[in-house]
């Protein structure tokens, strides 16, 4: 289950910063294929992976927006990555490590205690900066000096692990 994959990455692949996207397709990739992926499969013209915003965009269309609870606090789908998008471009993306947690790399400004460069982080679903002023209470405000509105879409795990497969076959 991704949510298990889901941990800091301990032999990274040379050469490669552990970005948001980088790490979440890391992940995966080994769950999908029961391997890491390779730095080819990054930066090569015919990676799977490259180039890395406009595939994760891909995936993003492939899921359904998380709308902020009026009462309970939110609850997640172990195993399912969530992108943070502004119109259909994925400005982050992370993993449900459980209904409440969340985790990934480059996490910064994304929540309201904030993650680290190139880091591991776990933040609860608490953290996420939902909009508390005018306009769209489902956008999530990124950004500290000049907050931007972001949409969550969470996609299931089976439909990743689908979308990887078609995408290693081309």
């Amino acid at each position: 289950m991704l949510a298990n994959t889901a941990v800091e990455i301990i032999h990274p692949i040379p050469h490669l910063d552990f970005t948001c996207h980088n790490a979440t397709l890391y992940w995966l990739y080994q769950e999908t294929f029961n391997k890491p992926p390779t730095i080819d499969q990054y930066t090569a013209p015919n990676g799977v992976f490259y180039p890395i915003t406009p595939k994760m965009s891909s995936l993003l269309l492939l899921g359904t927006p998380l709308t902020k609870p009026y009462f309970l606090k939110l609850s997640l789908k172990p195993g399912s990555i969530i992108i943070f998008a502004k119109n259909n471009d994925a400005g982050h993306s992370c993993v449900a490590k459980s209904e409440s947690k969340i985790v990934g790399y480059n996490q910064l400004s994304w929540f309201k205690e904030n993650g680290k460069t190139n880091s591991f982080t776990t933040h609860d679903v608490e953290e996420i900066r939902w909009n508390t002023g005018k306009g769209d209470r489902n956008n999530v405000m990124v950004g500290e000096h000049y907050p931007q509105p972001y949409k969550l879409v969470t996609i299931k795990e089976s439909t990743a692990k689908e979308w990887l497969t078609k995408l290693a076959k081309k």
